[in-house]
């Protein structure tokens, strides 16, 4: 199953971050639940969580998807909104509305390639909630989800999952590893 998570001391339980391992065909699925922890998307620790999850996947990243609602984005970023959805790839051309039954956009979802500016522009991100909903994939297969401040997960082959473990440990985050889905 990998590596064994870093060694905790009597009581420091309580302060490491639980992940959630599910194993689906050879691929190992970590989650994050913000619910659990009480962490702001700014923490520290949670930068260091999504940072260590890019790491560990950054060689197999091609594509991002970012789910954005207007209102939201310039709430959070103003006047730079537009040039940071830019930057991410949105254009006319890969930008979708997504409509409720009435048929009002209650939401915008754009794909892109993965540049490095775009990997590094979302790699140290100091709000990692910047987008309510965002993918980075391989082709078309999720690797490192963000999803409506509930959720972090990364997907890697169970071969793989070692290196996320020690980008973990490398960011002194203690942590814990629970079979199964919560």
């Amino acid at each position: 199953m990998g590596g064994n998570p870093l060694l905790l001391k009597a009581g420091e339980e309580m302060n490491a971050i639980r992940f959630y391992r599910q194993e689906h065909d050879g691929e190992t699925v970590l989650s994050y639940d913000f619910y659990e922890h009480n962490f702001a998307p700014t923490n520290l620790v949670v930068r260091k969580l999504w940072m260590a999850m890019l790491d560990s996947s950054r060689h197999r990243l091609t594509h991002l998807r970012i789910e954005y609602n207007d209102h939201m984005l310039a709430e959070k970023l103003g006047r730079r909104a537009a040039e940071v959805l830019r930057l991410l790839g949105a254009s006319r051309e890969t930008i979708r509305e997504n409509k409720n039954d009435e048929g009002i956009t209650y939401s915008r979802t754009f794909t892109a390639p993965l540049s490095d500016e775009r990997f590094q522009y979302l790699y140290y991100l100091q709000d990692i909630s910047q987008f309510p909903h965002y993918c980075l994939m391989e082709e078309q297969q999720e690797r490192v989800v963000f999803y409506f401040q509930q959720y972090l997960s990364l997907r890697l082959p169970a071969a793989e999952q070692r290196r996320f473990f020690g980008r973990m440990e490398a960011f002194q985050i203690p942590y814990q590893v629970v079979e199964g889905g919560r």
